[in-house]
């Protein structure tokens, strides 16, 4: 990878599937990869056709070491899925996907790194009665109680509902 980038291989050239090497170097956690390309360039806000940018593919696998070095490199904790239409639920979160992935170290970094804990998913069309998916309805639908402790305390809104009416105290008794 050095030799190549020292050769000018433009960092950010992405695959027919859209991933770029940062991209596939953050998916795998390969944090000493990811470092020589972020020097040599690359560009931290391309997402693949699933619309996950470096930091959400790294944050879904729970690479701590990767989403440090991204948030390190100031990659935004508040971006989302590039594309809504690519994801079930919609637009995914570095935080959400974390959640989902019930990977409470990465939840601690994001939270540090100012990540919206209420930010809500948009409307999709795949999920129009998910409208407004957070982080502590993840961590409530699953029961993962450490994750739910984390997010109140980070102040995340246990009143915040999804469009029809269902929050993470309905999930929570489910």
């Amino acid at each position: 990878v050095k030799l190549l980038c020292r050769g000018k291989a433009n960092p950010s050239l992405a695959d027919s599937e859209c991933r770029t090497p940062l991209g596939v170097a953050a998916e795998n956690g390969n944090v000493e990869v990811m470092k020589i390309l972020l020097e040599a360039g690359a560009n931290m806000s391309l997402a693949n056709k699933r619309g996950h940018s470096p930091l959400i593919a790294a944050a879904a696998q729970g690479y701590l070491p990767a989403v440090a070095l991204l948030i390190q490199w100031r990659a935004d904790p508040c971006s989302m899925c590039a594309d809504a239409r690519a994801t079930q639920r919609g637009a995914d979160t570095a935080l959400i996907a974390a959640c989902r992935g019930d990977h409470v170290e990465v939840v601690d970094l994001l939270i540090q790194a100012k990540a919206n804990v209420n930010q809500q998913e948009p409307l999709t069309a795949k999920s129009a009665n998910l409208d407004g998916w957070t982080a502590l309805l993840e961590s409530s639908c699953k029961g993962k109680h450490i994750l739910v402790s984390r997010l109140i305390s980070a102040h995340a809104d246990p009143n915040l509902n999804l469009k029809g009416n269902a929050g993470p105290l309905y999930f929570s008794a489910c």
